[in-house]
């Protein structure tokens, strides 16, 4: 999966069911109001082609050696 510019709200208002998935990011948003969100595409497990909005960003903490 990448992540995509494309407009979130242009991709959930295209979908079949809109009008949930419009309102559950609504939620959602409510929420988490201080979180980024964006659309990320390409495949998943098993290769099928996913389109996922995803709601905020999640960091990486490196690993440090304690000298324990």
């Amino acid at each position: 999966m990448e992540r995509v510019d494309d407009d979130v709200d242009a991709f959930l208002r295209g979908a079949a069911d809109a009008a949930d998935l419009l309102r559950l990011d609504e939620i959602i948003r409510d929420a988490l109001p201080e979180e980024d969100r964006v659309l990320w595409r390409g495949p998943m497990w098993g290769g099928t082609n996913q389109a996922i909005v995803g709601y905020g960003s999640l960091g990486r903490a490196e690993a440090t050696s304690s000298g324990s």
